[in-house]
């Protein structure tokens, strides 16, 4: 198993910030078009001003989410770096002492005295 190492931090937080944003863009105008569909549907004023800010929010919300993707993002990249940098400090260290083998003499029976 290869060994974790630290990842760019900056590089995570634009690449996660780039999907959020993507997704975002992709799904905000899907619900704020729900959201005037079954939204309230009296002409009252109060109706207006809620669809109209509804509107405002669906214009803000890729770029809250792109900006919360790239905050959590880096977070995410600092945290693991933090525990990669944990992991290899406490790593334990093994030493192999290799020894020069002993020759081994044979005896005969006219040696054993």
């Amino acid at each position: 198993m290869k060994q974790p190492r630290p990842v760019n931090v900056l590089f995570v937080a634009i690449a996660s910030g780039a999907l959020h944003l993507a997704m975002a863009v992709m799904f905000v105008p899907f619900l704020s078009m729900l959201m005037l569909s079954f939204g309230p549907q009296s002409a009252a004023p109060h109706a207006l001003i809620s669809a109209e800010q509804g509107m405002v929010c669906a214009v803000l919300a890729p770029f809250l989410y792109g900006a919360a993707g790239f905050g959590g993002g880096a977070l995410m990249a600092f945290l693991f770096n933090m525990f990669v940098r944990m992991l290899s400090t406490n790593k334990p260290t093994v030493r192999i002492i290799v020894e020069p083998a002993l020759e081994a003499q044979s005896a005969t029976v006219g040696d054993a005295a």
